[in-house]
């Protein structure tokens, strides 16, 4: 069994969500659960479900979808549920990736460079 990475001791890296919204599903004994993705690091990602996910549980294998910024973008791991929490209503969920993603390789390495962020900041 791997070690856990709670905290993530890498970059975490907030979406620019003045700029972009990018959706990402959770796949678990085959239910689908939709949201947003909140932050994303090499080891793992935040989501905000858009859904109740009473069903997840801590330390359960699921599969993560992430949907690029364009229509025909998306990539898919597997990863364990680190942990769930409620605040205000909303509902997050800590996910740590069974392999480390590298960012740079994926379409978060353009949403993530400082120049692309400069140009879809606030105006």
């Amino acid at each position: 069994m791997s070690q856990s990475l709670i905290p993530r001791r890498e970059e975490r890296h907030l979406l620019p969500f003045s700029s972009v919204v990018l959706k990402a599903e959770l796949v678990a004994n085959r239910f689908s659960y939709l949201g947003y993705l909140w932050d994303v690091s090499s080891s793992g990602a935040c989501l905000c479900l858009s859904e109740d996910a009473e069903i997840l549980t801590n330390g359960e294998e699921v599969s993560i979808r992430f949907h690029g910024p364009k229509q025909d973008q998306s990539l898919t791991s597997t990863c364990r549920i680190a942990w769930l929490n409620t605040v205000h209503g909303a509902r997050f969920v800590g996910v740590e990736l069974t392999e480390t993603m590298d960012l740079t390789s994926t379409f978060f390495h353009q949403l993530l460079s400082p120049r692309y962020l400069q140009q879809a900041g606030p105006n």
